[in-house]
């Protein structure tokens, strides 16, 4: 059987320390064929040298000014090879396990009719790579969900060519998250597929652009800082809704709108937000991510 071609799409900056292992780790991958295109998002290290002095086969490195991790993602997808069968995304400093991409392939390819996201549990590691916990399965999977809450790694996300003609064909200007983005789009349009068995070890740490938080204190801690920089020019969940429906409420389903318009409309009035909330709409991936919105959500402040 042929090997699939899939186009790796790798965001870095100031990535220096990890970026060798984790090239490695994409080399490494069982059954494919990898095209890897990269871009470095204005990095002040010398993570492009480094990346310039490995032998990378099948590669693109493109370089940029500093535009944020979310256009880069962007960018990249908007420029991937048309000739790919299936997108992944990667980070700069995880380790992929070698069969990652083909057991993405294996389920993916059972859904040629539909736009498609494969997405899976991760091992969250030191930084050494040692073992720490597994992330947490999430316990629901649908546009309603997404609407609120992420429940997708960016780093674990392979599409197939549905998914990626629809995403680029409609590019947001104001997107909180990539890996947000798509979980809104084709969960809305597609399928989302998760697997529950990790195929990816995940750095959890001080320089992780966006980390995992489970503890109390964590919880308390990202409260407090939610509502200390509420008032600073950073995108708001609505924000992205409104985004959202500008672009794709033309080719929503009925039902899909309807929930959509409900979330929009309840920004002006405490009363809808609160009805939200009691039928049990907002529930996040933890208790302390469904409180910390929920309370967020009946203060306007989302």
């Amino acid at each position: 059987m042929k090997s699939k071609k899939v186009n790796i799409l790798l965001s870095t900056y100031n990535g220096k320390k990890y970026i060798h292992e984790q090239i490695k780790s994409l080399y490494s991958q069982k059954n494919c064929e990898i095209q890897l295109l990269v871009r470095d998002d204005g990095s002040s290290d010398t993570t492009l040298s480094e990346l310039q002095e490995i032998q990378l086969k099948n590669s693109e490195i493109i370089t940029g000014k500093n535009i944020g991790v979310v256009k880069s993602f962007f960018y990249l997808l908007e420029n991937s090879y048309n000739d790919s069968e299936y997108y992944a995304f990667c980070d700069q400093d995880d380790f992929w396990h070698e069969k990652k991409l083909s057991s993405a392939i294996f389920i993916l390819e059972q859904q040629d009719e539909l736009p498609a996201m494969y997405c899976s549990r991760l091992n969250i590691v030191d930084e050494n790579l040692n073992f720490l916990h597994m992330s947490k399965i999430p316990k629901n999977l649908n546009f309603q969900n997404a609407i609120i809450n992420n429940i997708v790694t960016g780093c674990t996300i392979v599409l197939n060519k549905k998914a990626r003609d629809l995403l680029i064909s409609k590019l947001p200007e104001k997107a909180l998250m990539h890996d947000w983005w798509i979980y809104l789009v084709i969960s809305s349009h597609g399928k989302i597929i998760y697997d529950e068995t990790p195929h990816i070890d995940y750095r959890q740490h001080s320089n992780n652009v966006v980390g995992m938080q489970s503890s109390l204190k964590s919880f308390l801690l990202t409260l407090i800082k939610f509502f200390k920089n509420y008032n600073s020019n950073k995108l708001r969940v609505h924000t992205q809704i409104v985004e959202f429906k500008r672009l794709y409420a033309d080719t929503l389903k009925k039902d899909d709108l309807n929930d959509l318009n409900d979330f929009l409309k309840s920004k002006s009035s405490f009363f809808k937000r609160l009805s939200f909330v009691i039928k049990g709409k907002i529930i996040r991936n933890s208790l302390s991510e469904t409180i910390t919105f929920s309370i967020q959500y009946l203060l306007g402040k989302y």
